[in-house]
């Protein structure tokens, strides 16, 4: 099978999105002039300017995410690489200003430069990559372009798909396009795949068996820790008794709240040592929350205002990067994003601290993982108010079912460590 698109198939895709570029032009102008969006990356992702990579040294290894959650999956291996081979340099590019601005802030004192991602225009990559010459292209999980891919071909870079991963729905839609599908995917090096039912997928689409390799996940990899002092000290400054149970409601969307707190008031009247902990996945609509909050006549503390509980039930948290920590306070967590159609968010940073998980039934973004904490007794599934409330009552209720469920948790996440080292053992003898 040939792993090069017929070059009229790439003539042709690459006319079309040549001749979008003045409909990207009007996008990103529109959008930067008069919705203040794109400011620092809109000539850098259209081609027009580029970043400088004079003084790198010898040629560096280039690491590419998409966004915040690629760029947060590609820490660990960034940290592994830099262990492994500390005198080589690493540059970092993301599509999008917050996945930049993460990346900038979690990896700075390891990466040599930072820079966006043109669109697949392939002047402009060839411009990139001649200027930039790396040792290999890593992606992580998705982010994968024809143009992108036949240049780095063209200058014999091996590419390499990180922490790969390919939803149902994906692969039904990759299906219907079988040889681009297998030019995309066939031009990397290797597939670093999160799970054997992503390599079965990757597989099915003709991929070369000798090339997709299931290494895990990376996210099992970056999981945050927090010191017994420092969780005492949080818990004093949220005013958090001995007697306490803490319920962290994470990432939460418009809709859920309104079901969580229906559940919340139900349970307080039986466990009214029970306090809530509300993280609305947006912390502009605090506000918002908290008037839910009072409405169900209910005690309500700010984050930003109030410090902690104080004298409420209910604690508001309109704060951002506190989540993690807090999910170390917690008997029991619920992941939001999932009792509405989101898809869901990371359920790993309750698990690494031993937490139980709650998921609403839309899940859909993170199939696999959802999947491995069913079938390790983790996580309970739920879909309405009475679910929630039965859920709530029938484990706070159970010290020792709680206490089994959180030991699952942990044991789960010690079991999928060490991605990154696996990845980097692969890779060492491109670096």
């Amino acid at each position: 099978m040939a792993n090069v698109l017929n070059r009229l198939d790439l003539k042709i895709y690459s006319a079309i999105i040549g001749g979008a570029f003045p409909l990207f032009l009007v996008y990103y102008g529109w959008n930067r002039f008069f919705n203040n969006k794109y400011i620092e990356s809109a000539l850098y992702r259209l081609g027009l300017k580029y970043p400088l990579f004079e003084g790198i040294g010898e040629r560096p290894i280039w690491i590419h995410a998409l966004s915040v959650g690629e760029t947060m999956a590609a820490v660990p291996l960034v940290r592994a690489i830099k262990a492994r081979n500390p005198d080589l340099p690493m540059v970092f590019s993301t599509s999008t200003e917050t996945g930049q601005e993460t990346a900038r802030k979690k990896l700075n004192k390891y990466i040599t430069r930072f820079f966006y991602l043109p669109h697949d225009f392939p002047w402009a990559l060839r411009r990139l990559i001649l200027s930039l010459m790396p040792r290999i292209f890593i992606t992580i999980e998705t982010d994968a372009w024809p143009n992108l891919l036949h240049v780095l071909k063209e200058y014999n870079i091996p590419a390499f798909l990180v922490n790969g991963r390919i939803s149902p729905g994906s692969f039904r839609r990759f299906s219907r396009f079988p040889r681009y599908s297998r030019f995309l995917f066939d031009s990397f090096d290797m597939c670093l795949m999160q799970s054997a039912d992503d390599v079965d997928r990757f597989l099915k689409l003709g991929i070369g068996k000798n090339k997709v390799k299931n290494t895990g996940n990376l996210k099992f990899d970056m999981l945050p820790t927090i010191s017994s002092a420092e969780k005492a000290m949080l818990a004093e400054n949220l005013g958090i008794g001995i007697s306490d149970k803490i319920w962290v409601s994470g990432s939460t969307h418009e809709g859920e709240e309104k079901i969580i707190l229906d559940a919340f008031t139900r349970v307080i009247s039986r466990i009214p040592e029970l306090r809530l902990i509300l993280v609305p996945r947006h912390p502009n609509r605090a506000t918002h929350v908290k008037k839910l909050v009072v409405g169900k006549g209910l005690g309500c503390a700010l984050r930003s205002v109030d410090r902690g509980f104080g004298n409420s039930e209910v604690l508001v948290v309109d704060t951002l990067g506190e989540l993690a920590k807090l999910y170390s306070l917690a008997d029991l967590a619920f992941i939001g994003g999932s009792l509405v159609p989101v898809g869901g968010h990371n359920p790993l940073e309750a698990l690494a601290f031993g937490v139980p998980v709650i998921l609403g039934p839309y899940m859909y973004n993170f199939r696999e993982i959802e999947a491995l904490l069913f079938k390790s007794n983790c996580a309970v599934k739920v879909s309405t108010v009475e679910d929630l409330t039965n859920v709530l009552m029938k484990l706070l209720g159970d010290s020792k079912l709680l206490r089994r469920m959180g030991d699952n948790a942990r044991r789960v996440v010690e079991i999928n460590r060490g991605t990154s080292k696996r990845v980097v053992e692969l890779l060492v003898l491109y670096l």
